[in-house]
């Protein structure tokens, strides 16, 4: 479910977005696909790179690219995703029609070390816990290879 949306995405398909279900737009075949791939995410800690297609009709169609990373909030397992979603093009009616259907053209899981990891990594094996202010946060070391993997 779209905890926040923002307002531009929200008149971008012509509907408040937040409480929705993500996955409930696409047609079965995309949503079976993007079951597996944010298990993926959730379970083994890939990065899910979206493009799709969103139309309002056969005649508007508009691409966007959105990203979906694992975000772990109380505990050692993912409960959250935190997500970004843009348009690569502006067409001129965008925002003045609702677009009432999504087609998924690519998808890729992005290994940020290069391969699949476990979830639920110690902190006592070289994370460590940020406080800022009333939140705390945890930081592992890692970062992108260079390598990545594809779904």
């Amino acid at each position: 479910r779209f905890r926040i949306a923002g307002t531009r995405l929200c008149d971008q398909f012509g509907a408040e977005l937040r409480g929705t279900n993500f996955l409930q737009f696409w047609t079965d075949a995309d949503r079976l696909a993007l079951e597996a791939d944010l298990a993926a995410v959730c379970e083994r800690g890939g990065v899910l790179v979206l493009t799709f297609e969103a139309s309002s009709d056969w005649r508007h169609r508009v691409a966007f690219e959105a990203v979906l990373l694992p975000l772990m909030h109380t505990d050692k397992s993912v409960n959250r995703i935190l997500g970004a979603m843009s348009t690569l093009t502006s067409p001129p009616w965008l925002g003045t029609e609702r677009l009432v259907s999504k087609l998924l053209v690519d998808h890729a899981v992005v290994w940020p070390d290069g391969a699949p990891t476990q979830i639920g990594v110690d902190t006592d094996t070289g994370g460590k816990t940020v406080y800022f202010q009333q939140r705390r946060f945890r930081v592992l070391d890692g970062g992108r290879s260079g390598a990545t993997g594809k779904s």
